[in-house]
């Protein structure tokens, strides 16, 4: 719905082109970006533009009832000193919010659920108000036009799933033609886990700043720049959405089901989509490898002082399938922010920094606080997981890379490894650390029996994952850095790929899976 408004691929159907229609403003009126429901909006006639923005604010409210928006006016010799003049004003207004239409009287029967003033009485649920009538009017796949984004040539609206609920009637596809086809989630078995993945564009703020820069050397370049710029960050962003579906998801879909995945945003380079667990990762790695190699061709084209290209953070939250998604996006956010700000701090100001993920199990009550320390004593804290991933396995940094983690989760399959140490070693830290060192110097005792190569091969992935790994410590922790108090372990994460039965890349060396 949000992307409608906006979207001038589909004239006749977006929102802004019938308003510029209705006003007459068409050839008065230039736009260096529209995308994702945001636009910058120039022209030189300021009445036709006052009367385009007055109409607009109303038709936004009837299109998306409920949906809170900003607009911000202003004028200049230039178009970027009308752009500044309009993001103050823009920023300003933010703290005068405007009343839902339709307003409510006394007497106005009210949504129980919502407390907005009801426009319509549902025969199962009773009154309802008019944000929840145009949300369901757009629930319906076919007509989410934005679903196009995320598939590639072959797939349409009727290869994503609708339901998460395996006897959950097909009203929609009952009601639309005879030709029956399945639209309920493909989960594995019994398992019925699913990876919320949010992912948003690294440093788009420093390009942002160095395009402004640009522009005030050349202000006639300010509609072109800006323009040419989000259409290469959305064209690179819809790309590598494309290409992570052919990669990992189609080849392991089975003849009759759906895509194990289901699209929830993909506006700019903000993305969310809900992937079945043992894809996820896959997912994302497909996805920013996409991206990477999609932005550098795009900004190459620009001809001007840009990075080489964009990169990407990802926040991954594991959850149940019936557990609350509204809490998981907020939580799957929060990851991402730490993964970005962790690639940050390793960069020099100015580079891009690289792609990064950090993820998460949900294994009780879904709460934000999800990075908090295990246990303090003598100053240092002990952590279950290592945090931040690194995707690129180019990129050389302090912060782990994900392709490592991998390499430790396929070692660890291997028949001969004992893995029922390594968990209770887990929870043994959170009740007696004691025990937890004895835990780990009998799993040890234990390996040394094994082939030798096997535990060799641990304590080399170990020490990729952490350079200050010591073997001979009394527990599998380190510092991602010497001196710090923050004491690591991957072993976490890899109890987490294997509870939601990660795949493993086909690039894993046979010596690495042994």
């Amino acid at each position: 719905m949000i992307d409608l408004l906006t979207n001038e691929k589909i004239p006749e159907e977006n929102l802004l082109d019938n308003v510029l229609s209705v006003v007459a403003a068409k050839d008065s009126i230039e736009f260096s970006r529209r995308a994702g429901g945001a636009f910058y909006a120039f022209s030189r006639d300021a009445i036709v533009l006052a009367r385009f923005s007055a109409l607009w604010s109303l038709a936004v409210q009837h299109w998306a009832p409920g949906l809170s928006f900003d607009m911000g006016k202003g004028s200049g010799k230039t178009m970027l000193e009308a752009f500044d003049t309009a993001r103050r004003n823009m920023q300003s207004s933010s703290s005068h919010p405007r009343a839902f239409l339709p307003l409510g009287s006394p007497i106005t029967l009210r949504t129980p659920r919502t407390g907005m003033a009801a426009t319509k009485n549902h025969s199962h649920e009773g009154a309802i108000d008019s944000a929840t009538v145009r949300k369901r009017i757009f629930s319906d796949l076919s007509t989410a036009g934005f679903i196009d984004r995320f598939s590639p040539p072959g797939i349409n609206w009727r290869d994503w799933p609708t339901s998460f609920e395996p006897n959950e009637p097909d009203l929609q596809n009952s009601q639309r033609d005879s030709k029956p086809f399945n639209q309920i989630f493909p989960f594995v078995g019994e398992n019925r886990s699913v990876a919320m993945i949010h992912a948003d564009g690294n440093g788009m703020g420093q390009i942002l700043r160095q395009l402004k820069g640009l522009v005030e050397s050349t202000p006639d370049r300010f509609q072109e720049l800006y323009k040419d710029f989000s259409n290469a960050v959305e064209c690179s962003t819809i790309q590598a959405a494309q290409e992570a579906v052919k990669i990992a998801l189609i080849p392991y879909r089975k003849p009759g089901e759906p895509l194990a995945a289901r699209p929830i945003l993909l506006g700019g380079d903000d993305v969310i989509v809900i992937v079945r667990s043992d894809l996820a990762l896959h997912y994302i790695q497909a996805f920013a490898s996409a991206f990477e190699r999609e932005s550098a061709t795009r900004l190459r084209a620009l001809n001007c002082d840009l990075p080489p290209k964009l990169t990407i953070g990802f926040g991954v939250v594991y959850l149940l399938a019936n557990q609350p998604f509204s809490l998981a996006v907020q939580v799957a956010e929060k990851l991402m922010g730490h993964a970005k700000n962790d690639a940050k701090k390793i960069v020099p100001n100015g580079q891009i920094p690289p792609s990064t993920v950090m993820f998460h199990r949900v294994t009780g009550t879904l709460s934000c606080d999800v990075l908090e320390p295990i246990r303090r004593s003598d100053h240092t804290t002990l952590e279950l997981t290592m945090g931040t991933y690194v995707l690129s396995t180019e990129f050389t940094s302090p912060l782990p890379k994900l392709g490592d983690l991998f390499a430790l989760q396929a070692l660890l399959q291997h028949p001969a490894m004992a893995h029922g140490p390594i968990r209770q070693l887990l929870n043994l830290l959170e009740s007696s650390p004691t025990q937890a060192r004895q835990s780990w110097a009998r799993w040890r005792f234990l390996m040394k029996e094994k082939p030798s190569e096997i535990l060799n091969k641990f304590d080399e992935i170990m020490k990729q994952l952490l350079p200050q790994y010591n073997s001979q410590k009394a527990l599998p922790y380190a510092p991602l850095e010497a001196q710090s108090p923050h004491h690591r372990t991957p072993l976490g994460d890899v109890l987490t790929l294997r509870a939601v039965n990660n795949l493993l890349p086909e690039n894993i060396s046979e010596e690495a899976r042994v």
